[in-house]
């Protein structure tokens, strides 16, 4: 080969690398993982997969540990009160309802949660992600009826809100995997 055309070559190499690497870091700058010590150890503890954890709180509060959400829904995780009350009690903790929005506590009982939906729907990110949204036994009812779950196993989430919100966060939870594969 030419020393031309190989100069030429191992330009246009470098060029793919040097793109390649820049879309990386723009995916990077748009889809953070902050508050990445808690929520590897909380993984851990709760035997979830990180990349879900990272989608659920981007989705829910693009990572803003003060957000409210119109329904009431708090902090990185968007608890509702309600639930956050009953997460605290079975967990055995004794939080002031101001601590909702504490990132520790916050990402800590969201992530028993998601862990508790997990157990309750066996395994099934979709199902466990449809009750985060909408409440487990609004799930229990769409698992008895026919209409949406023929066989026993979800086909079909009947509001459109919780079905764009189980899209979203399972394409988040890709996309996070692609990105930081390591």
């Amino acid at each position: 080969m030419p020393v031309k055309k190989a100069v030429v070559l191992l330009l246009c190499l470098l060029l793919v690398a040097m793109t390649a690497a820049t879309a990386w870091l723009w995916a990077m700058h748009l889809l953070p993982r902050r508050f990445s010590v808690q929520v590897e150890q909380l993984c851990l503890e709760f035997e979830l997969p990180s990349d879900l954890v990272y989608a659920v709180c981007f989705q829910e509060s693009r990572f803003d540990p003060r957000a409210v959400s119109s329904a009431g829904a708090c902090g990185l995780m968007q608890l509702m009160p309600d639930t956050y009350r009953w997460i605290a009690q079975k967990m055995g903790e004794d939080l002031r309802e101001e601590e909702i929005f504490d990132p520790d506590i916050n990402l800590r009982l969201g992530c028993w949660y998601l862990s508790y939906l997990r157990q309750r729907f066996g395994n099934d990110e979709t199902v466990m992600l449809a009750a985060y949204n909408a409440g487990p036994n609004k799930v229990d009812e769409w698992l008895k009826n026919e209409a949406y779950a023929p066989e026993g196993e979800l086909a079909q989430v009947p509001y459109p809100e919780t079905a764009r919100y189980v899209e979203r966060v399972l394409l988040l939870k890709k996309l996070y995997g692609w990105i930081y594969f390591w």
